[in-house]
């Protein structure tokens, strides 16, 4: 099992060393890349309940010792943290304790964190728990004091490439173009590999890069109203924001479009930031296409 996290952990130091030490862990936040993270998860899950890593890796979490809250809802809430309570109560069967892992744990409230808190600080029946995000900001600091956080490294452009074309059975071209693009990131190239809205919004993207055109924006706005939920909308900025600062690079000598261009990326981010605070949907769209025709 330390040969599987081996160079792959910014702060390899901190938990390497708790594996060697065969210390069962107390609460600790994985965060990073998002296929990365969650399969980190597994190991650490399989690690606490003592069974076969690898072999657990391979299925979905299903054990009786093991309470996940997982994508179900936008939000976890402090209802949802005081079920799970109910749930530590119960002695463990299987394994030595029971383990919690809370999935993409940056969607708690202020309210439920605070709730996490003291599950954590005074755990039922010696509970121990998982905690996986995209990254640790917005995370109560009293939390991040308590637990051991665990920086996964970005996957490779190379690593990307590979699960590409072995796992999703892509063209080596398509794959090495969404790696490049995407720069590396799983999750991304894994989202825009599959038919459906993932492929439609690179699309769409790639034909508004293109351009760069105000008579565009009118076309751009009649495929985005035809977006009805905040993940596609996010996956649609994300792909922009990856196309413009391929081209941001391929500009460099020409200072007046490079510095439209980021501009335009800095409207992305400000979007996405948004998205992430669960704005308005609408208004928020709203706002990005505005920012367009300025």
């Amino acid at each position: 099992m330390i040969d599987f996290f081996h160079n792959q952990i910014e702060n390899e130091d901190v938990f390497t060393s708790l594996l060697r030490s065969n210390k069962r862990f107390h609460a600790i936040l994985l965060f990073g890349d998002r296929l990365k993270r969650n399969a980190f998860a597994k190991f650490a899950v399989a690690h606490i309940l003592g069974v076969d890593a690898l072999e657990f890796a391979k299925s979905s979490i299903l054990h009786t010792d093991v309470s996940v809250l997982n994508d179900s809802s936008d939000i976890i809430t402090i209802d949802n943290i005081r079920e799970l309570k109910e749930e530590l109560q119960r002695r463990a069967c299987l394994a030595p304790q029971r383990v919690c892992l809370i999935e993409t744990a940056e969607r708690m409230t202020f309210q439920a964190q605070n709730a996490l808190l003291k599950l954590i600080e005074e755990p039922p029946g010696n509970a121990c728990f998982i905690l996986t995000a995209s990254d640790k900001t917005g995370f109560l600091e009293t939390i991040l004091s308590r637990i051991v956080c665990v920086h996964l490294k970005p996957a490779t452009k190379d690593e990307c490439f590979e699960v590409l074309v072995k796992d999703e059975n892509l063209l080596e071209e398509r794959a090495r173009y969404l790696s490049d693009l995407f720069d590396g990131s799983l999750e991304l190239c894994m989202k825009i590999s599959q038919p459906g809205a993932g492929s439609k919004m690179l699309l769409i993207a790639e034909n508004f890069c293109n351009h760069l055109e105000k008579k565009q924006i009118y076309d751009l706005a009649v495929e985005l109203c035809k977006v009805k939920n905040k993940e596609d909308l996010t996956l649609f900025l994300c792909c922009l924001k990856y196309l413009l600062v391929q081209r941001c690079k391929l500009c460099k000598s020409k200072e007046a479009e490079t510095k439209n261009l980021l501009n335009l990326i800095e409207v992305i981010d400000k979007t996405l930031s948004q998205l992430k605070k669960n704005a308005n949907f609408n208004l928020t769209l709203s706002w990005f296409l505005s920012r367009l025709c300025v």
